[in-house]
Parts: structure tokens; C-alpha cells; sequence
């Protein structure tokens, strides 16, 4: 590898450090396939088995994005002897223990080498991660530890970081790809100009909705088959106050749903509320649930990202949505989220 690069220490996971490490000079040819939602757990199954195991309870959290639960992520377990198999995932995690005999731990030395791995020290966990090491448009994140019961522990408690950093990985890829088509540059000079805040947008995507008020305003910008769209909503000159108040929080996101998506907002599913939640370089409280457009029949799920800017005196409401019958709905929120998160 020609660099490691540190994590903020944010990143840290239980007495260990999740580091990121740069790409090696020999470049795979062939590039990954399949989902984003594909990981690819690879290591040696009688020696770690069980650490493998607990990676894949921890990432094949489910999601309430449809009546039927879906899964985040698909984790299909490897062992080093098949290892050609999991080569060709987006991602893919190696384990292994730091000074492990088996093959799986040999694998995880040879990429990493003697320098990076004595960072490690005597962490529960350590967690590095290097692109395209078997195919192009690949993350792989190596799992290393001196103590198997250790690990496991480790990972049970720290899955929501190691969850967030393939996810944003993920996205981060999405938007390599959306964005390698171009931008709507006009777009993106109107928004900033009329709305006072800057939004990315893909060539795939549209802009369906503008609305330029004196104390709020709206865009929503979407791509079509299936239906994914992001919105953001700003109010003017009101107090930050208002982020603590979720029932108002959630009158103010009916109110701009009906006047400028024409939708509302189901009921009888209910709503989710998440605090501290990433986006983009901030923590958010988010909104979830269901919406309905008010002609059509159409419907699906809707999260809301909700902060305040002081500078402006503004709160800022960003909303994703799917439309996608008979598909997976989690693919195109995420895609949806990678778009908001610019």
C-alpha cells in the first residue's frame, strides 16, 4: 500500500481505530458486481467462524421501508478456500486474528503488512480498509483482533459504526457514478442564487418542483423508473427551539407536503424518530414513515432530515423519497440519500 490514511477520531471503534488505507499499486482488472447491499464476509470458518457469523447479525440489520421488512445488507459468508467467489463483491470484509495461523489471518497480514498491523496493539478490534484490492469498485474492510471472544464482543457493541462506514462508502461511490454523467449546472446556479444553499444535482435527475418565497422555500429534484426524489424545504427567522419540538416538526413537514408535493402523510403506519443521525458533514434528526400522493394512489417511504443553520436563522428540512413497486426499496432510498447528502 503507498498510504494509510487516520480516521477522525469520531471513528474510533471500541479499543481500536478504524483506519483507511489507500490503494495498492497493482490495480485489479475486472470490476465488481452486483449490489452495493452485497457484502462478502471472507476468512478462515473453522478458525473464525463465529466471528464472521456475528459481522453478518450486525449488517443484516431490517428496514421498514415497505410492509415487508427488508434487510440493508446481504452478507454471504466465504471461506478462504472459495475465496475467488467473494473477490467479486463491492464489498468485502476480510477477518482475521493478528497473529492467527490459519489461512484467512495470512490473507489479512499479507494485504495489510507488519507496519499497519502493529498499530493494532492490544485492541479488541481493529478495522482498516482498502479500494479495489480484488476487482475494481471495491471497498475491503479488514477485521483483525488478538482474541476471537474479544472480537465478537467488539463488533456486537460497534455495529452501528462499522454500518456507517460501508453505507457512506457506498454512497459516496453512488455519487462517483450519478455524478460521472455530468451536472444540471443551471439548476444548481438557481438554487443557490433564488434558495441560498447550494444542491448537487445529477444530469439523470429533474427538477419537478421551485418554490422561491420571502421566508421559505422549496426545490425537489427527481429521477424517474423507479421513482426517487429529494426535496429540501427551508423556514426563515424562526428559533432553533423548533428542533426540539417534534410535534411541530412534523405539522411543518404535512403543511410543505401538501402545498408543494401535493401528498400526505399516512397515519396509520406511524413515525420514526432518530436523533444524531450522519448526513453529509452533520448529525440530523430524522423523520420516517409513509406518504401518500394526494392523486394517483401513489406511495412509499419518506425520511426527513431535519438541522439548523444559525448563520441564516433557518431550518432546513431535507426529504428523500422512493416510488418503487414490486422492488426493493432501500436501493433508491440510498441512492436518493447520496443526492441529499451534497
Amino acid at each position: 500500500m503507498q498510504s494509510i490514511r487516520r480516521a477522525a477520531p469520531a471513528a474510533l471503534l471500541l479499543a481500536g481505530a478504524l483506519l483507511w488505507a489507500g490503494c495498492g499499486a497493482d490495480q485489479p482488472i475486472s470490476s465488481a458486481v452486483g449490489s452495493y447491499s452485497d457484502v462478502a464476509v471472507l476468512t478462515d470458518m473453522k478458525a473464525l467462524g463465529p466471528v464472521a457469523r456475528q459481522i453478518q447479525r450486525s449488517l443484516e440489520v431490517e428496514l421498514d421501508y415497505s410492509l415487508k421488512p427488508e434487510k440493508l445488507f446481504k452478507v454471504d459468508l466465504f471461506d478462504i478456500s472459495d475465496r475467488r467467489g467473494a473477490e467479486v463483491y463491492k464489498n468485502v470484509v476480510v477477518v482475521g486474528l493478528v497473529d492467527g495461523r490459519d489461512e484467512g489471518s495470512k490473507e489479512l497480514r499479507r494485504r495489510l503488512g507488519g507496519e499497519t498491523l502493529s498499530d493494532a496493539g492490544h485492541r479488541d478490534l481493529f478495522v482498516a480498509v482498502e479500494e479495489d484490492v480484488y476487482s475494481r469498485n471495491q471497498l475491503v474492510f479488514y477485521v483483525a483482533g488478538r482474541d476471537r471472544g474479544l472480537m465478537q464482543s467488539a463488533l456486537a457493541r460497534n455495529a452501528d459504526l462499522l454500518i456507517d462506514r460501508i453505507e457512506s462508502a457506498n454512497r459516496q461511490r453512488l455519487r462517483e457514478f450519478l455524478f460521472s454523467d455530468g451536472h444540471e449546472t443551471h439548476l444548481e446556479q438557481r438554487i443557490h442564487q433564488e434558495l441560498g444553499f447550494h444542491l448537487q444535482v445529477p444530469a439523470s435527475y429533474r427538477e419537478t418542483r421551485f418554490y422561491a418565497g420571502e421566508n421559505e422555500g422549496l426545490v425537489e429534484v427527481a429521477a424517474v423508473r423507479p421513482t426517487r426524489a429529494v426535496s429540501v424545504y427551508f423556514r426563515a427567522d424562526v428559533d432553533s427551539s423548533l428542533l426540539e419540538d417534534r410535534p411541530a416538526l412534523l405539522e411543518l413537514r404535512r403543511q410543505w407536503g401538501r402545498r408543494f408535493l401535493e401528498e400526505k402523510l399516512q397515519d396509520a403506519g406511524g413515525f420514526t424518530w432518530q436523533e444524531d443521525v450522519p448526513f453529509g458533514d452533520r448529525d440530523c434528526l430524522v423523520l420516517g414513515g409513509f406518504w401518500e400522493a394526494e392523486k394517483g394512489g401513489y406511495a412509499g417511504p419518506f425520511r426527513t432530515f431535519f438541522f439548523y443553520v444559525p448563520e441564516q436563522r433557518r431550518l432546513h428540512g431535507v426529504n428523500i423519497l422512493t416510488y418503487a413497486p414490486g422492488m426493493e426499496k432501500h436501493t433508491w432510498m440510498r441512492e436518493a440519500t447520496a443526492v441529499a447528502e451534497t
